[in-house]
């Protein structure tokens, strides 16, 4: 991302596993997004309302509200359904699950991708996003 438009994006990224978390983030960092956290739906939901995230990186399972709650949320205001989004999974999740899961753009991926290559996969998700 550095050196591209994308490079200004912000970033929230929902993860409870605090080392997962940190090596993402800094992954997105060294691609220059700004990369706020959040630790738990609760947190995920306030902070999207203070500001709407230009990239939301979703864990499911997570404490207080979990990935489909989040979603479900978003899907209820017209701006925030909007938002990219990609799905950061260790589940195999079913074409059903997946459909509760989507927004209007939406990426699934593996958390091992995640870990290995998060900022190829950002970019690639932009980018397809911008063509369309």
């Amino acid at each position: 991302m550095a050196g591209d438009a994308a490079c200004s994006l912000d970033v929230l990224l929902v993860e409870d596993d605090d080392m997962l978390s940190t090596v993402m983030s800094v992954q997105l960092t060294l691609e220059g997004a700004s990369v706020r956290r959040a630790a738990n739906g609760y947190e995920a939901v306030r902070m999207i309302g203070e500001k709407a995230p230009g990239l939301l990186i979703l864990d499911i399972t997570l404490p207080g509200l979990n990935g489909y709650e989040i979603v479900e949320k978003l899907r209820q205001d017209p701006d925030l359904c909007a938002i990219p989004l990609i799905i950061n999974t260790s589940q195999d999740l079913t074409v059903a699950e997946e459909r509760r899961l989507a927004l209007a753009r939406t990426m699934f991926i593996t958390k091992t991708r995640a870990t290995e290559e998060l900022g190829q996969i950002v970019l690639k998700f932009l980018k397809e996003i911008a063509s369309s």
